[in-house]
């Protein structure tokens, strides 16, 4: 049975050099526990935020010195082992080992949050040009190529990143076309209906979106510039950004034993089965008791609560684990507009509660049943966190009506 690991003779290691990763030590610490703790990363860098990449760093605002969580003072004070440039390349669980391209790490509690990975484009080439957008040296690359003049930009992929980097490509000036294979964007994040909603903000700022179309052939001497389309269009390309979405790393785990799927399976407490293993962030897939449905989230704020989570449980023990409850948070800036989502997407009604789309500023409500599911802000943020907190409490459908229009009718509440 697993024991709480406050005592010095229990060493942590994480394999991942994220946010999960920093607020796993961060919460570890402050919960008294005096053991060694490792962080093992595959990058050279020490953990930095991500979000930034396709904002302020794409656009020249920051560099990686700006987003850097901490420095090196403080895993030094706080006595982390940091193992960077080291790529996991296996688990040994009954010797309680994980491999690397170095060495074996020997742990007695583990937390496994190694992210997730931009899909690569299933159509090979070898052209200059192309681009994905999943580390701070893509950013940097990716970043000299649209500040060097180039001026027609085609991005691949209609999600929040793509959308970003169209913002971004818009704010330099430069033509941006957006293909997306799906009839809606946005549609697996918030939905078909809200997302073919926010898809206008693209056409208020001049950007092209182009729906239930693909990439057929890339053309170039030397670096791309034609596309071919699925539906026979053919558009000049300097640049192609591809934002298809992500995979989560996990390649490496297979043959260890652990349950693989859409991530690492893990129970109710993210435990991933054998005592004292953990995941948590963009891999970890586990039962949520809060929509009754398994999830996998790749957001900001899921790696950050996920992080702590797993501290708490690794030092409350065995006995002392608690399930992990999330309500599915996340943000997305683009063409000066803010873009917030609580909840979940999966939903038998849609309402506008608050504002009006045309105005570019509404809170959208989402009902499951009879449950508030879930909530979508365009420029509504403190409308947005009252919801959210509604969602976490499991308000009923009518009282969040009932709340949002004062006690009058839902007809009167929407005029």
């Amino acid at each position: 049975m697993q024991n709480p690991i406050k005592s010095t003779n229990r060493r942590v290691v994480i394999v991942g050099g994220g946010l999960a990763a920093l607020r796993c030590t961060e919460e570890l610490r402050r919960g008294g526990h005096d053991g060694r703790i490792a962080i093992v990363t595959a990058e050279p860098h020490l953990p930095y935020d991500r979000p930034p990449l396709s904002k302020d760093v794409l656009l020249g605002k920051k560099e990686l010195g700006d987003v850097l969580y901490r420095d090196d003072a403080f895993y030094r004070e706080h006595q982390v082992d940091m193992y960077l440039s080291r790529r996991a390349t296996g688990l040994r669980i009954r010797e309680r080992e994980v491999l690397t391209n170095g060495s074996a790490i020997a742990f007695d509690d583990l937390l496994i949050c190694t992210g997730a990975s931009p899909r690569p484009f299933p159509l090979k080439s070898d052209l200059e040009g192309i681009y994905t957008l999943g580390r701070v040296e893509d950013a940097l690359r990716l970043r000299a190529a649209l500040q060097n003049g180039a001026p027609r930009v085609v991005i691949l992929g209609a999600g929040f990143i793509g959308a970003e980097v169209a913002s971004a490509a818009r704010s330099l000036g430069l033509e941006t076309t957006i293909v997306n294979l799906a009839a809606t964007p946005l549609e697996r994040a918030v939905g078909p209906e809200m997302g073919g909603m926010l898809s206008a903000l693209h056409a208020d700022h001049g950007a092209r979106l182009l729906c239930s179309v693909s990439i057929e052939e890339i053309f170039g001497q030397g670096r791309v510039e034609e596309l071919l389309l699925t539906n026979g269009e053919r558009i000049p390309c300097d640049i192609l950004v591809i934002g298809i979405g992500s995979a989560p790393n996990i390649g490496w785990l297979e043959g260890s034993g652990l349950e693989l799927a859409n991530g690492i399976v893990c129970d109710a407490t993210l435990s991933a089965g054998p005592p004292g293993i953990y995941a948590a962030g963009d891999v970890a897939w586990w039962p949520n008791g809060l929509f009754g449905r398994g999830m996998r989230c790749e957001q900001w704020t899921n790696a950050a609560e996920q992080g702590r989570h797993v501290a708490r449980n690794m030092l409350a023990g065995h006995e002392g684990r608690t399930p992990f409850v999330g309500s599915n948070y996340f943000w997305s800036d683009q063409y000066g507009h803010r873009i917030q989502f609580a909840g979940s997407e999966v939903a038998d009604e849609v309402k506008i509660v608050k504002g009006a789309f045309e105005n570019r500023r509404f809170l959208a409500y989402y009902r499951k049943g009879d449950q508030l599911c879930g909530a979508l802000a365009l420029n509504e943020p403190k409308a947005l966190m009252l919801a959210k907190q509604q969602i976490e409490t499991g308000t009923r459908w009518d009282l969040a009506l009932e709340a949002m229009g004062h006690g009058v009718p839902w007809s009167a509440a929407t005029t």
